[in-house]
């Protein structure tokens, strides 16, 4: 019973991951204007942002690139559009 119940929690937990991810995805697309001038943005293949918004997941080097650039860093962060990332910050940031 314990185990049967410990699975569906995790189940559910990367539902809300992977629903997160598609939303982030979408969201900074149609922000930006969409999959092509993100991929202008990017200086990255056309083919590369239509597989993210396809699989609904942003790559962890295109969550980087999104995070490092200097109109989207503000607006965006690599675990926000990737909750499965986790970054390692020094203590005292």
């Amino acid at each position: 019973m314990i185990k049967v119940k410990l699975k569906t929690q995790l189940d559910k937990g990367r539902s809300n991951i992977i629903r997160h991810n598609r939303i982030a995805i979408d969201s900074l697309i149609d922000t930006v204007g969409g999959v092509g001038i993100l991929a202008f943005m990017l200086n990255i293949g056309y083919t590369t942002v239509k597989s993210w918004s396809d699989r609904g997941r942003i790559s962890k080097k295109g969550a980087e690139l999104v995070a490092t650039h200097d109109e989207l860093k503000e607006f965006y962060t690599a675990e926000e559009l990737r909750l499965d990332l986790k970054v390692i910050r020094p203590d005292n940031q």
